[in-house]
């Protein structure tokens, strides 16, 4: 957490991707896929049926709540927009692709949030159980796939959210459970019902 995450974390992601654009558009880049987050859809007081490309979170509720992962969520959706503007102001052909939860390999030297947070009923993270109590998941091969797949299809265009299905909390607990039964994976979830569908 920041003490100051508007100067610290929200500012420099909008002005970063700005600035990643201003250079593609002087370079002459044919097309730029960026990646988004779900993140940026389906964070809002009440959850829809379904989800689909036109949403955007909601940014006041965020801010109100500031419930874990808050500053990514305000970072993406505004560096989004900014991007989308930045992009139809100067004729720039633009691409977003919008993962949910990313889980797979990794080659960073630390585990990455969005792993830590889908292999939180192994340890136990319980501030991490209300972002997946019900999301959605996509692995990394798939949405590196995605990304060329929308790179080189030339109808490609606007926002792709890259996810199937849904699952929750419990369907992830038994996938944990059945994978690694060495490590005690949890089979009850204090606040949440086992049916949440």
């Amino acid at each position: 957490e920041s003490k100051d995450p508007e100067n610290e974390m929200i500012k420099p992601t909008i002005n970063g991707m700005l600035d990643i654009l201003k250079s593609c558009v002087k370079a002459k880049v044919r097309r730029v896929v960026f990646t988004s987050s779900g993140g940026t859809v389906n964070v809002e007081a009440t959850q829809k049926p379904v989800y689909d490309e036109t949403c955007w979170s909601d940014l006041d509720f965020i801010r109100s709540v500031k419930m874990t992962g808050w500053m990514y969520f305000v970072s993406k959706i505004l560096a989004e927009q900014a991007a989308w503007k930045y992009a139809a102001e100067n004729n720039l052909d633009f691409i977003s692709i919008i993962p949910p939860l990313v889980v797979g390999p990794f080659i960073m030297p630390s585990m990455p949030p969005s792993l830590i947070t889908a292999l939180s009923p192994i340890t136990r993270t319980e501030s991490h159980y209300t972002i997946i109590k019900q999301g959605q998941f996509v692995h990394l091969d798939d949405l590196c796939m995605s990304h060329i797949f929308l790179y080189e299809n030339p109808k490609a265009n606007g926002r792709y959210i890259a996810s199937a299905c849904a699952a929750t909390i419990y369907d992830i607990a038994k996938m944990l459970r059945e994978e690694y039964p060495e490590y005690n994976v949890p089979t009850k979830f204090k606040d949440y019902k086992e049916d949440m569908g």
